[in-house]
């Protein structure tokens, strides 16, 4: 029988206690932990390799990459075949044959090749990381230890659902509005460059004075349609700057910061963060990945450096024998339902559940603002453009009516 080490936390200890037990697998080996009283932090198997990777693999830029959308519905069909009793080799063929993507029916072959040769199926999916991320490949091989891979993949595939349907719905919000705004700048752009300074050149041989407003939109145009070069080139400037700096951490983290601090929209981000953060931990748990582990693997899917070194810093805690729900208030970052949700897991040893309720919330609340902000979005977004519109129109009426009034 396999043997693990683990690190496990108890209510009345301030370090984790250290161990080693014999079990059936890393499941059966946290099951026997809280049998004890004890919340395990980290369970590894004595003389265990991960494969997750292979050492001769090919370059990971040179790996397939799979849409989310694809990874979902892939995963929910093979835990739907899987459920109805077909072995894990035929059921990859049928997705195989089934796929009218060559890239994907290409990786599902190579998955399969390996599986028929002895490899384990997270061993297989390590193989290609651009379509089948480090969460995605430990959650398999959870799933396999534990003999529940059908589970684990029905689990995963809600995941990846309810993060594609979030990801739906705000892009969907955000088409119209940012069309509309497209549209209207380029209109607008159009009429600055060509249509104002034509209907310009006309008052000006009246060798009247113009009205204020028409000579400021006259001055705009004269600007817009002389530095148009200069405009574009200090864009791009602006654009490789932004780009290199956000690839620095400080910068990353100055810009993170600068996002949250958004009105409405700064809020929105950080209820995203939160509940991606929940949702993941929560799934990793649930498969029996140690809480270390899935803390780790967390960390990149949230893709923000402030939420990272939060991670990082709860990580080193935990290995101290601190508490997870205290320093995530101390980071200042995640709200005092989540933190006290947190508490109550780490004292209860549900952890996973309660991180799970706490997602359920905030993708509600998610959707709830982002139905608020794009109510507030329209209306602004269409008196600021009839206000631009309305100005370029009083603009040249005016010496229009102005010259009515000198005929008459």
């Amino acid at each position: 029988m396999p043997v693990f080490s683990y690190k496990a936390l108890s209510p009345g200890l301030k370090k984790p206690k250290e161990g080693v037990l014999d079990a059936e697998n890393p499941r059966a080996a946290r099951d026997k932990l809280r049998q004890l009283g004890l919340f395990p932090v980290e369970i590894v198997q004595e003389h265990s390799e991960d494969t997750s990777r292979p050492a001769n693999g090919a370059k990971r830029w040179l790996s397939p990459r799979l849409a989310s959308g694809a990874l979902a519905v892939l995963t929910r069909q093979l835990a739907t075949l899987l459920k109805a009793g077909l072995p894990l080799v035929e059921a990859l063929k049928a997705l195989e044959e089934q796929t009218d993507n060559p890239s994907q029916r290409r990786v599902l072959s190579q998955i399969k090749d390996k599986v028929l040769e002895g490899s384990a199926l997270a061993d297989a999916l390590g193989r290609f990381p651009r379509a089948f991320p480090e969460l995605y490949v430990n959650m398999v091989r959870s799933g396999e230890f534990t003999g529940r891979l059908d589970t684990v993949l029905e689990r995963l595939a809600e995941h990846l659902e309810k993060q594609q349907l979030l990801k739906s719905r705000l892009v969907s919000k955000l088409a119209y509005p940012a069309f509309i705004l497209l549209t209207s700048l380029g209109i607008l752009a159009l009429l600055m460059a060509y249509v104002v300074p034509k209907v310009g050149s006309i008052f000006s041989q009246l060798g009247k004075n113009l009205p204020l407003p028409t000579r400021i939109l006259l001055g705009g145009s004269e600007f817009f349609k002389q530095s148009f070069p200069l405009l574009i080139g200090i864009s791009i400037l602006g654009g490789v700057f932004l780009n290199r700096g956000l690839k620095t951490k400080p910068g990353r983290r100055l810009f993170d910061r600068l996002l949250f601090e958004l009105p409405v929209a700064g809020g929105l981000l950080k209820k995203i963060s939160v509940a991606r953060f929940s949702r993941t931990l929560g799934v990793l748990l649930s498969a029996g990945i140690p809480l270390l582990k899935a803390l780790e693997i967390t960390q990149p899917i949230i893709n923000n450096v402030l939420f990272q070194e939060a991670l990082q810093r709860c990580q080193e805690r935990i290995r101290e024998g601190g508490s997870m729900a205290q320093t995530l208030k101390e980071s200042g970052l995640f709200p005092p339902m989540l933190v006290h949700m947190v508490s109550v897991g780490e004292r209860s040893g549900e952890l996973e559940s309660m991180l799970l309720k706490v997602a359920e919330s905030y993708e509600t609340q998610t959707e709830s603002s982002i139905e608020t902000m794009m109510g507030l979005i329209e209306p602004v977004m269409i008196l600021f453009m009839g206000g631009i519109v309305g100005f370029v129109v009083m603009s040249i009426l005016l010496p229009i009516f102005e010259m009515n009034q000198l005929i008459k």
